[in-house]
């Protein structure tokens, strides 16, 4: 059951690449390589095993996996309960990145105009990298490490620490204000690594999703998370 919601989830994702794609050919004429195209199939490959060894390892300790995806009919009554988690993470988020933004003196409005085409390519890499970060990082790593150290008596929150740590080492390379974007990374782990602890993969995929989509469009130099 588990593997078949899972195939759904990413057949829906595979879909988004397959729109991205269309979108670069036909309407913005770039050129697409097919070794780019493989990479993409590859990495969705990658993550449907991973995912599925993150659920599996999740159900073992009893923990949330995909809670609206699989059992709506019964959380649609509490979904009150994941909007608030869902508002707070995101608010903090952005008080965050605005704080560092204003240390770093960098600009917090994109000079760029937003328009059609680009609000429409923000959306579809927005949902990419999120589902490609949140499947690898936390459905996956996170839960492994759960299952790991779920004999320690903070053995959940020292995964969530541990994996936040890995998540913003990744971006290393693409720091731009030294340390703080760092910082905000990392932070921005912690925040997700609770989320999908205490409401699901959902919630933390939705939070990350609308981050990077509105990072891109307004927040200058630091953008997508990506």
């Amino acid at each position: 059951m588990f593997l078949s919601k899972l195939f759904e989830i990413l057949g829906i994702v595979f879909i988004i690449y397959g729109i991205d794609w269309f979108w670069k050919i036909f309407y913005f004429g770039v050129d697409v390589e097919i070794r780019k195209f493989i990479i993409d199939i590859l990495i969705f490959g990658r993550n449907l095993i991973l995912g599925s060894v993150g659920i599996f390892f999740l159900n073992k300790k009893g923990y949330l996996t995909l809670p609206l995806y699989l059992n709506f009919k019964y959380e649609k009554e509490n979904l009150s309960s994941y909007v608030f988690p869902i508002f707070i993470s995101i608010f903090l988020l952005f008080l965050i990145t605005i704080a560092l933004l204003i240390l770093s003196s960098s600009p917090i409005l994109n000079a760029n105009d937003i328009n059609f085409s680009i609000i429409i390519d923000s959306i579809n890499r927005s949902i990419i990298v999120a589902t490609g970060e949140e499947v690898y990082f936390r459905l996956f790593l996170q839960s492994l490490l759960i299952y790991w150290f779920s004999y320690l008596k903070i053995g959940n929150f020292f995964s969530i620490i541990v994996v936040s740590l890995l998540w913003a080492l990744t971006h290393a390379g693409i720091i731009e204000s030294g340390g703080l974007k760092f910082i905000q990374i990392f932070l921005f782990g912690i925040i997700l690594g609770i989320l999908m602890y205490k409401r699901g993969f959902e919630s933390c995929l939705f939070v990350h999703f609308i981050f990077n989509l509105l990072s891109y469009l307004f927040l200058g130099s630091f953008r997508v998370i990506s």
